[in-house]
């Protein structure tokens, strides 16, 4: 467990918007394919991470925004996000699953969507304002 604490520029000034995203979950990153499209087998490697963040709503603030649940189950891996409120705290638990397999070219783009999502899922960021 990491316990994180800071300020934000601007925290507590009248009318004030924080838009915070938890850290990333997966060190070192999940693998980068750019390329639109393969030609060549794509061998993964297996890893599991699981991340519960909470956050302490600051006094004098509420959430806006809070981000939709997710789930995606293909055969490279699960993703499962989920946001909610618990005594005052915003909690999102985020677990990732990348399978071992060897991906063929021809599901590169199912390959390349899975893996954006679990990107654009570790990104997401939750909208405090001042009330």
């Amino acid at each position: 467990m990491v316990a994180c604490r800071w300020r934000p520029p601007g925290y507590a000034q009248p009318g004030a918007v924080m838009l915070v995203r938890p850290p990333q979950i997966v060190p070192g990153g999940l693998p980068a394919f750019n390329a639109v499209s393969r030609r060549n087998l794509i061998a993964l490697t297996p890893r599991q991470e699981w991340d519960v963040f909470t956050l302490t709503i600051p006094a004098g603030f509420a959430v806006d925004e809070m981000p939709a649940a997710r789930t995606m189950e293909t055969p490279f891996g699960r993703l499962a996000m989920q946001w909610t409120m618990q005594n005052g705290q915003v909690v999102r638990e985020l677990t990732v699953q990348v399978r071992r397999a060897t991906v063929p070219a021809d599901q590169y783009p199912e390959l390349r969507r899975f893996l954006d999502a679990v990107r654009e899922a570790e990104r997401t960021a939750i909208v405090l304002v001042q009330r």
